[in-house]
């Protein structure tokens, strides 16, 4: 489990984590704008919680979209400060706001190979599931709150699409979830698979483009910014 401050502290003492942000954001007092930024603690935190305001129609679900930016950010910017700046980090984040059974060693491990991997080939999708969103079906409350419901044909669909080549094919059925238990509409929302590769290009795009605050502001291949 991860506390948030931890997503705080973490951009703070990272210098900030620069993020294209693909349109306005406004809530609440809080605002960001559009184009590739560098954000403090404080604005990541806003960034990857907010859920209300214009772009918002779809909540939770548009939330999730807007995370990725982060995500591809942040991978983009351990791999710019180099694997030991970024284990001297641990400590302070894992003893204090991260709770795993993993020890700092095996974590380490972990993130150097995960800075090896080609952000074309990390691959981002939600699971597909029936809520009451605009134009897709309202589901009922359970004890006042409202629930989602496993869309089992599409997360199949979605397992044997992507992940299961080796394993063969596996049908809703066999994963036995509630779909059927729960009423629901029609339609689910998409998986919505992105590769942080693609993301990475609508940044470098708008660096190139002098779309961008962060002076010296360079694409994921070393570019400048106005190029």
């Amino acid at each position: 489990t991860i506390d948030m401050q931890a997503l705080v502290e973490m951009v703070d003492n990272f210098g900030g984590i620069e993020v294209y942000i693909p349109h306005d954001m406004s809530f609440a007092g809080s605002v960001l704008k559009q184009g590739y930024r560098n954000l403090d603690g404080a604005s990541a935190e806003f960034f990857v919680r907010c859920r209300h305001g214009e772009g918002y129609a779809n909540s939770d679900i548009d939330r999730l979209n807007m995370q990725r930016y982060f995500y591809a950010g942040l991978f983009k910017r351990v791999r710019s400060m180099g694997v030991t700046d970024v284990i001297a980090q641990l400590p302070l984040i894992f003893n204090n706001y991260i709770h795993t059974d993993m020890d700092l060693t095996t974590i380490a491990k972990m993130l150097v190979s995960f800075t090896r991997i080609d952000s074309a080939n990390i691959m981002l999708a939600q699971t597909p599931v029936f809520m009451g969103v605009p134009n897709v079906g309202k589901t009922s409350s359970f004890d006042g709150y409202s629930c989602v419901v496993p869309d089992a044909g599409s997360i199949a669909e979605l397992l044997n699409t992507y992940f299961r080549n080796y394993t063969g094919p596996v049908s809703a059925e066999e994963m036995n979830l509630v779909t059927n238990n729960w009423p629901h509409g029609t339609a689910s929302t998409s998986a919505n698979v992105q590769f942080v590769g693609q993301l990475d290009k609508e940044s470098d795009d708008a660096i190139l483009s002098g779309d961008t605050d962060v002076a010296g502001a360079t694409t994921t291949d070393g570019q400048a910014a106005g190029q």
